[in-house]
């Protein structure tokens, strides 16, 4: 490939030109970038996916020469920059038939990818001997990982396989508009997703969820910044951490976003270039950065240092307030139905679920923008005692609840709840009759009676499903905290009243190859972890495969009959800091039998 001095020549020309009056001065060329792949492209995006698309996740396919025994030549137009930081180790392309992504790392952290390929400019890629496949769902081409799904190519490997061919030309990217009732609809049809993921898109008439809040809120820490049309339907604009505007807060009013579309975990996500890339919508007042810069930053509207005396109140929280056994006070304005925080945000108390609620400062509060989710844990008190299901009165009581501060459905919010008041009351016992049997399967969430308790880390025990069959796992997958140690308890026990003293339990494991990732089950003399008197039990459980999740390993018959008076059981997960995080399963618990 012919090198270039393209930016840097350009950037002197136009710096000469504005302090020098000599019309003799010599002028640096302008070398255009030429591609030696150039007129010899045979394939386009649409066909690289008709020949490597798989209907799976996480996959990857090495690419081989095409039928004449040519290597593929794809010619594209960059159409993605991490200029502004807002994507990381990924460059996207897209030509008249499709987008793509590939994941590469910078050459090193202080220069960033589109200094070597710019928004805008063509480039050639010689395909042959990448891996193609799909990441969380997202099509790209990529190295080999040792999970056998694609990964980072390094940079050097990158340049031998893709080289530019003249300026870049930004305005010659094409942004189709689409609606996100068109793109929730596309989510049925993977022919639709296909040809879809990672174009260049404009979606309009929509407001942001949270406007007046920062794009990044938890330094540190990815976001999602949601936005919604008049219909309700909603989509998430993905922004890394170390975005430039970051700091910035989210404007209001109604507008238009354009970016890339990407794609994860069956869903589309958002990518945008520049906060340039929002058009339309009214700028909010940056508390970071004042007009009048010898004038000090006015005080933000949030209250509290988090401890029981002086609770966070929401706005501190939406502003970014962070740590884990933190108090909040608020008002119990409603609750969220689904999974999506925009579309299921519920202002009453008709219907509600009883895994979590919304808090604002002001009882009367309807705009989501100044609300936080709270999660109720299943099996927890605060869970019995503040849900809207169960509970319709809480609705715009004020209450205090002491939880972890982090991202919520997305958005700042409460996890993790362990204690609370109503109107000012404190934590009151809730007692737990014991039981003389159990036979769970988890189909409908983590029932009623049983504990949800995180030792230590930011995860917990969730209920999920797949293929139909509801079952329990826990991960340190998205952690932040490690080491992780997460507890499942059972009921209390009334072993004089079991018939059948024996445990059996079904156990799946995906290793993901972690090296720290332990699954244990105990018998415990109390539901204090730390004051209970604790057996470890020696179960047959699954055992990690070299990649994908195992298959179902019943645990055969645990005896008890060692055991009297009141008991528990509890199944643990425990990790220290890893690459990765193993998920384990645990399904069809049974203890005794109904009498």
């Amino acid at each position: 490939m012919k090198k270039s001095l393209l930016y840097i020549a350009s950037l002197m020309l136009s710096a000469t030109a504005l302090t020098s009056c000599d019309d003799d001065f010599a002028r640096p060329p302008i070398v255009m970038p030429e591609s030696e792949m150039a007129g010899k492209e045979n394939i386009t995006i649409a066909g690289l996916k008709d020949l490597y698309w798989q209907n799976e996740n996480n996959y990857a396919v090495q690419t081989t020469v095409n039928a004449e025994g040519n290597d593929l030549i794809l010619k594209a137009r960059v159409i993605s920059t991490d200029i502004n930081s807002t994507l990381y180790n990924y460059i996207y392309l897209e030509d008249e038939t499709g987008g793509m992504s590939i994941a590469a790392r910078q050459v090193k952290s202080s220069q960033k990818l589109a200094t070597q390929f710019a928004l805008g400019q063509e480039v050639y890629v010689n395909v042959t001997g990448l891996y193609a496949g799909r990441y969380a769902g997202l099509f790209q081409l990529g190295a080999l990982s040792d999970k056998g799904g694609t990964t980072f190519l390094e940079n050097a490997v990158l340049l031998e396989h893709m080289q530019a061919n003249g300026l870049a030309e930004p305005e010659l990217i094409t942004y189709k508009d689409v609606t996100l009732a068109e793109l929730k609809a596309a989510l049925n049809s993977q022919e639709t997703v296909r040809s879809m993921m990672a174009t260049s898109v404009k979606i309009s008439g929509v407001t942001f969820s949270q406007p007046g809040a920062k794009f990044i809120p938890t330094e540190g820490q990815d976001n999602s910044i949601a936005f919604k049309d008049a219909d309700g339907n909603s989509m998430v604009i993905r922004l890394n951490r170390y975005c430039t505007f970051g700091r910035d807060l989210i404007p209001s009013g109604t507008g238009s976003v354009k970016g890339i579309l990407g794609f994860f975990n069956n869903d589309w996500q958002l990518i945008i270039n520049s906060i340039d890339d929002l058009e339309g919508f009214t700028p909010a007042e940056n508390p970071d950065t004042p007009d009048n810069p010898d004038q000090p930053d006015q005080p933000s509207t949030g209250s509290g240092d988090g401890t029981e005396a002086a609770p966070y109140n929401c706005a501190a929280v939406i502003g970014g307030a962070t740590g884990t056994d933190k108090w909040v006070k608020g008002y119990i304005v409603g609750w969220v139905d689904g999974m999506n925080l925009a579309e299921g945000a519920k202002f009453n108390n008709t219907d509600a679920t009883a895994s979590n609620l919304l808090l604002a400062d002001n009882p009367e509060e309807t705009n989501l923008g100044n609300c936080i989710p709270v999660q109720l844990p299943s099996g927890t008190d605060a869970r019995t005692a503040l849900n809207l299901k169960d509970h319709p009165d809480n609705y715009k009581k004020e209450v205090s609840i002491k939880g972890s501060l982090e991202k919520y459905f997305g958005a700042a919010g409460v996890k993790s709840v362990s204690e609370y008041k109503i109107d000012g009351a404190e934590t009151p016992d809730v007692p737990t009759d014991p039981v003389s049997f159990i036979d769970e399967t988890f189909e409908t969430g983590l029932p009623a009676g049983w504990a949800n308790i995180k030792i230590s880390g930011d995860k917990q025990w969730y209920q999920t499903s797949f293929s139909n069959n509801g079952y329990a796992a826990m991960t340190g997958y998205k952690g932040t905290q490690p080491p992780f140690d997460a507890w499942l308890l059972t009921p209390a026990i009334e072993m004089s009243k079991v018939t059948d003293k024996n445990l059996t339990f079904d156990t799946q494991v995906n290793g993901y190859g972690s090296t720290t990732s332990v699954f244990e089950v105990y018998v415990l003399t109390s539901a204090d972890i730390a004051s209970a008197t604790k057996t470890k039990l020696n179960p047959a459980i699954a055992v990690a495969p070299e990649s994908g999740y195992s298959s179902w390993t019943n645990s055969g018959n645990v005896s008890l009959a060692d055991y009297s008076g009141i008991i528990y059981l509890g199944f643990r997960f425990y990790a220290t800091q890893d690459t990765n995080y193993a998920t384990w399963c645990v399904d069809n618990v049974k203890v005794g039998s109904a009498q």
